[in-house]
């Protein structure tokens, strides 16, 4: 995907030295620093599924034990 972004000059410039530096283009440079910034902030705030409120919230509920037959119900009503 490509996507336009505004630096400001005093991050250009060290972004342009940098990616002569180590032979790469810039914008490799900035997929880099999104894909670590990604990273650290997913690490940061793990989704626990498990834990979330809504995790099994339907599992007591006698109508959905099957779930085949629960949605073979609900399909049967757009045929009426």
């Amino acid at each position: 995907m490509r996507t336009i972004i505004d630096l400001p000059e005093s991050q250009l410039i060290p972004l342009d030295q940098l990616a002569r530096q180590e032979d790469v283009s810039r914008a490799e440079l900035v997929r880099q620093a999104v894909a670590l910034l990604l990273k650290t902030r997913m690490a940061q705030t793990p989704v626990d599924l498990k834990n979330h409120p809504v995790f099994g919230m339907w599992k007591d509920n006698p109508e959905t034990q099957d779930a085949v037959e629960y949605q073979r119900r609900l399909r049967a009503e757009w045929d009426s």
